[in-house]
């Protein structure tokens, strides 16, 4: 989705551009749906020129709550930093290999310990996958602003 801002003597003239791809359900094809084709749609918003700072303020409110929520993940990822899939504690693999073998009433508590690290790996990749899209919607945020404040000057 394209944005643009200009100050006319309408108002605040903003132009959106928004497209997508287009997929009908199709049996014969991968995943059941089939690629026919992409559509743009433009739309054109008038905001009086008195109330264009109230569009502004809300953006601003919008990416300061995206800032703090960015914030809250980067503190949570920061106490994650030491998980990792791949290297599962070979202390926890070799005792969960030998209460199965045994068949020990330790295996729950080993187990335990086994869930608690897979959770752990899980929120680390969840965590990475929201900074991610609030990284884009930030950045969206960010461009938006500089551009109401150039048409507003």
């Amino acid at each position: 989705m394209e944005k643009e801002f200009k100050m006319t003597d309408e108002g605040l003239i903003v132009t959106v551009e928004s497209g997508d791809r287009l997929w009908l359900p199709q049996k014969d094809a991968p995943q059941g749906k089939a690629f026919i084709g992409a559509y743009t749609q433009t739309t054109i918003q008038v905001i009086e020129k008195d109330k264009a700072n109230i569009l502004r303020e809300f953006i601003a409110s919008e990416k300061a709550k995206g800032d703090e929520q960015m914030s809250g993940i980067t503190k949570k990822l920061e106490e994650l930093k030491d998980v990792s899939a791949t290297e599962l504690d070979a202390d926890l693999v070799k005792a969960v290999k030998d209460t199965i073998d045994k068949g020990s009433k330790q295996r729950r508590t080993t187990l335990t310990a086994l869930n608690a690290h897979i959770e752990k790996v899980a929120m680390k990749q969840q965590l990475i996958n929201q900074q991610k899209i609030i990284a884009i919607e930030l950045a969206r945020m960010t461009k938006e602003l500089t551009d109401i404040d150039k048409a507003l000057e």
